[in-house]
């Protein structure tokens, strides 16, 4: 993904966070400083999820070096995608990412990204 695709869905989730704001926003004469700061919270939330969730998804597209294991230095097998739900300082979201598994250690190993 260009760097220009990645902002324009940013953008995208960023308005889709100010879309969701103002459906909720009560009227300027009738929202109290308690309601406007749990908007506030809630739209930063949402625009943190939305960001880590793109963000993983394209570093889930990124090709993958063959990996060597990290005891004996030998090549590691690709062993096919495993998918996790990750929970984050951001939120939740679903990382998929290739499992290998060294034959001469008997260990598996995921890729630190």
């Amino acid at each position: 993904m260009t760097p220009e695709e990645l902002k324009a869905q940013l953008l995208g989730e960023a308005e889709a966070a100010i879309d969701k704001l103002l459906a909720k926003r009560r009227p300027a004469n009738k929202i109290t400083l308690r309601e406007i700061s749990q908007l506030a919270i809630e739209s930063g939330q949402d625009m943190q999820r939305a960001v880590l969730h793109t963000l993983v998804q394209v570093s889930q597209s990124v090709e993958q070096a063959p990996m060597t294991c990290p005891s004996c230095g030998r090549a590691m097998s690709a062993k096919g995608k495993r998918r996790r739900q990750v929970v984050s300082e951001s939120g939740e979201t679903p990382v998929e990412r290739e499992y290998y598994y060294c034959r001469q250690c008997k260990v598996g190993h995921f890729p630190p990204r």
